[in-house]
């Protein structure tokens, strides 16, 4: 669940951090 960009890396490692 990290193929959308790099800012899920820094959230979460999936969408939770980003979005």
């Amino acid at each position: 669940r990290i193929r959308l960009s790099p800012a899920a890396l820094e959230g979460a490692g999936n969408n939770t951090g980003m979005r």
